[in-house]
């Protein structure tokens, strides 16, 4: 299994209630300046963002899954609004959030679900980034991306439109 984590040199961070590539060609955030800062870290090529699962998530879809990075999506730097590249489906899904979206193109699970606090620990440790991470999404330094790379990847399908 390779895991794009091993060679990146930039990658993103952000938390979503729910994994559910098959619904989401995209990640996609309420606030477009949220997206901007992530095309500028891109820096004008595609992107790494591993995703979460909110420590609060109303809808994991396992209580373990909360606060574990599940997967990461690769991402393009072609914006629109989440339902141009999202299935008809998650349409009703909080139609207000997240429409500031950039599109995917490759997508991979881990299936060990590593803690977000194992790979980034000072994502608890600084007042409001845990917030900030699952609201806007941070960058992740290069300890975290080789504390993510020593994990098994899996790529898999996703929506695309």
């Amino acid at each position: 299994m390779s895991n794009p984590f091993q060679s990146a040199t930039k990658a993103w961070i952000t938390g979503f209630w729910k994994w559910s590539p098959e619904l989401w060609g995209c990640v996609g955030w309420t606030f477009p300046g949220a997206r901007e800062r992530v095309i500028d870290l891109a820096d004008g090529s595609t992107i790494l963002c591993a995703i979460y699962t909110t420590k609060t998530s109303p809808e994991a879809s396992e209580r373990a899954h909360r606060g574990r990075i599940m997967g990461a999506y690769e991402l393009s730097l072609t914006t629109g609004h989440r339902d141009e590249f999202s299935a008809p489906e998650s349409e009703h899904y909080h139609p207000q959030r997240w429409q500031h979206a950039l599109k995917a193109t490759r997508c991979w699970e881990f299936p060990e679900r590593p803690t977000v606090e194992w790979v980034m620990p000072d994502i608890w440790e600084a007042p409001g980034l845990a917030r900030v991470a699952g609201i806007h999404g941070v960058a992740m330094g290069r300890a975290a991306m080789e504390r993510l790379g020593e994990f098994d990847a899996e790529e898999v399908g996703f929506y695309q439109t």
